[in-house]
């Protein structure tokens, strides 16, 4: 008996020592890791990391305290946050075993842009791929695609859509979506009360990718217009979340609503969308629109299937709802605070409308001052404050003196470019005519559309809707200020950045007697 507890106590001592020994090497091993793969990067400036039982977490304690402070605040401005000192331009932050390069130094980011085989699109966590498992945006589609010789020579295909030629024949179909626009702001406005206009813009965004890109038939874009907006927000939401708790997202009872509405609304958008390519395929592949050229950039890959082109669709819908109509109501926001900048949209306005009831397609070159507002309004607080880059499978590289080893990963602070004072005077203050015609720009510190290869692909269509949609809302209504104590406008989102608080307003039809004027406000 005295044997065997001997022997008990012996094996006891000896598991725990084996464990103590195995935690012990495992904690070393980590910390020999980090100490190698962060004194790669004891060139780049950074906050100073504390040595202590808690190294291994980098700068994650600082970030988790920024977070608390202002929970709603994009991740990509509250990055901005965590750089070493107010003028540094380029630093670094560990976050466990993760490394991030956070960047604004514009002739560094010129060429980050710019090379996009050195410099690739940072995975997103395998969102492109499926979420909640509803599958999103596929890995071979434009945004998911890291940056192969088949994604240059898709977009080169899908870049066709967006000419000025095929732009030109989505006039017709942009003014339908605003004349629904139109009879719904009518509604809206008829009772004289405050509302929120950020779900409005929602509606009409996705009108009109789906009438002018896809093409959709009037009756299916009255009947899922609804079901659109619900599956783009679910989707944007929950992209958000897996940039905010990659890990946590990813547990089954997590997030148990938001993951809910992926499946209650994207899969029915996918499957209608499915249907609809299915029966329409062969007619549609010949178009000369975005959904022809999404087909036939599809066919260079060496398999095709009909999951990889609603790939696209999803991607198209969930990128261009959540970024257009952020901007629009980031531009309601500070035109109604501005009332010399107002009365300058309306004149410019009038003159373009004149008489006619609807805008053409060369009229939208003639509202420059309203794209100079646009541009303005995307400098101070655009839909994408920050964007990913990172070294190429096994490249490393010097820019400019830096030396960047394999694997580095990039932040590129749009955000702090923008109201960098070196480029730009006076950066907080609101003043479109920064971008007047006679004011040169230095190229790649106005980065709404990002810059490069991997620009915005839809960027000209974007300024077009938010040019008719704004022009037709100044020309037929007095805006006011729905909320005159809010000062500042904060931006919130983990995706899309957004107006954190509604964007309130109240409107009255300009041709009403008894109505406020613009001398009024």
């Amino acid at each position: 008996l005295l044997y065997t507890i001997k022997f008990e106590e012996t094996t006891m001592i000896l598991f725990l020592w084996l464990l103590s020994s195995l935690l012990l090497s495992s904690w070393l091993a980590i910390h020999i890791y980090l100490y190698q793969m962060r004194k790669q990067y004891r060139h780049i400036p950074s906050l100073p990391l504390p040595w202590s039982l808690t190294w291994y977490q980098g700068h994650m304690p600082e970030l988790f305290v920024k977070i608390r402070q202002k929970p709603h605040q994009h991740r990509g401005i509250t990055l901005c946050d965590m750089m070493p000192y107010e003028e540094c331009k380029l630093g670094i932050v560990f976050l466990y075993i993760q490394n991030l390069v956070l960047l604004n130094d514009v002739p560094i980011v010129t060429k980050l842009l710019n090379d996009r085989k050195t410099f690739t699109k940072r995975p997103m966590f395998g969102i492109f791929d499926s979420m909640a498992g509803v599958r999103v945006g596929g890995k071979f589609s434009l945004p998911g695609d890291l940056g192969s010789d088949v994604w240059a020579a898709k977009r080169r295909i899908q870049e066709k859509a967006f000419s000025r030629g095929i732009l030109r024949d989505y006039m017709e179909g942009m003014n339908y979506v605003n004349s629904l626009f139109l009879r719904h702001m009518e509604m809206r406005s008829k009772d004289g009360n405050v509302f929120d206009i950020k779900t409005d813009f929602q509606k009409s965004s996705s009108d009109a990718v789906a009438k002018c890109g896809f093409d959709w038939p009037n009756e299916l874009i009255e009947k899922y217009n609804d079901m659109l907006n619900k599956a783009a927000d679910a989707t944007n939401y929950c992209m958000g979340l897996t940039i905010k708790d990659p890990i946590g997202f990813k547990l089954p009872w997590t997030y148990p609503e938001a993951k809910a509405n992926m499946r209650n609304y994207v899969l029915p958008i996918r499957a209608q969308i499915k249907e609809y390519l299915l029966e329409n395929i062969e007619k549609e592949r010949h178009k000369n629109n975005l959904i022809g050229h999404i087909i036939q950039s599809h066919e260079v890959c060496d398999v095709l299937t009909i999951d990889d082109i609603v790939d696209e669709f999803v991607m198209y819908f969930a990128a261009a709802m959540d970024t257009t109509s952020a901007t629009l109501s980031v531009v309601v926001w500070y035109v109604v605070r501005h009332h010399e900048v107002y009365a300058k949209v309306l004149n410019e306005v009038d003159a373009v409308y004149g008489e006619k009831e609807e805008l053409g397609f060369d009229d939208l070159g003639k509202l420059v001052y309203l794209e100079m507002v646009i541009k303005e309004c995307m400098r101070l607080n655009g839909p994408a404050p920050a964007i990913g880059k990172q070294m190429g499978e096994n490249l490393a590289a010097t820019v400019d003196g830096w030396h960047f080893p394999k694997g580095t990963k990039f932040h590129i602070l749009i955000d702090k470019i923008h109201k960098d004072p070196l480029y730009w005077i006076n950066p907080y203050e609101f003043n479109p005519e920064r971008f007047a015609p006679s004011n040169k720009i230095t190229p790649y510190t106005f980065l709404g559309f990002s810059a490069g290869p991997r620009n915005c692909v839809g960027r000209h269509f974007a300024m077009m809707e938010m040019k008719t949609t704004l022009s037709m809302l100044f020309r037929n209504f007095v805006i006011l200020d729905g909320n005159p104590s809010e000062i500042k406008l904060e931006m919130a989102g983990n995706y899309t950045a957004e107006p954190l608080k509604e964007v309130f307003v109240k409107m009255q039809p300009r041709n009403c007697e008894t109505c406020q004027n613009l001398d009024g406000l």
